[in-house]
C-alpha cells in the first residue's frame, strides 16, 4: 500500500511536471507573438503572391476578409500589400479597439484560409499608419 509520503512526493512530481508545461505553453505563445497588444494584427501565411495576380481575386479576397474580420467588432480597416508593394503576402487588419483586435486573433489564429493556417500577430500602429508593412 502507498504510504502518505510516497503519495505526496507523487503529486509534488505531477505539480512540477505541470508547472513546466505551463512555462512551455507561456515561452510558446510569447515566440508566437512577442508584440505589444494593438488594435491592429497582421495575418501571415493567408495569401501567396499567386493569390493576388488576377483583380478579381484581390477584391473578392478583400472581401471575405473583411465580412469575416466585421464580426469580431468595429473594423476600421483592412490592407492587402499587392505583388511588389512592401508587405506583399500579408493582411493588416485595423479595429477600433485593442480588445476587438484580441477577439479576432483568437478566433483566426490557426484557422485554415484556403490551404494556409493563418498566423496572426499584433502590428505597431505607427508603422501601420506609416504603411511600413514590411517590419
Amino acid at each position: 500500500p502507498a504510504t502518505e509520503e510516497t503519495v505526496t512526493a507523487e503529486a509534488e512530481e505531477q505539480r512540477v511536471e505541470d508547472e513546466k508545461e505551463n512555462e512551455e505553453d507561456k515561452k510558446e505563445e510569447e515566440e508566437e507573438d512577442p508584440g505589444e497588444e494593438s488594435t491592429v494584427l497582421m495575418m501571415l501565411n493567408m495569401l501567396s503572391e499567386q493569390d493576388l495576380k488576377d483583380a478579381a481575386e484581390y477584391e473578392d479576397i478583400l472581401d471575405d476578409i473583411q465580412c469575416e474580420c466585421e464580426t469580431f467588432g468595429n473594423l476600421l480597416s483592412v490592407v492587402i500589400p499587392k505583388i511588389g508593394e512592401p508587405g506583399c503576402g500579408r493582411v493588416f487588419v485595423r479595429y477600433e479597439t485593442v480588445k476587438q483586435a484580441m477577439k479576432c486573433k483568437a478566433k483566426v489564429h490557426g484557422r485554415k484560409f484556403g490551404n494556409h493556417v493563418v498566423k496572426c500577430r499584433f502590428f505597431d500602429e505607427t508603422l501601420f499608419e506609416e504603411k511600413k508593412f514590411d517590419c
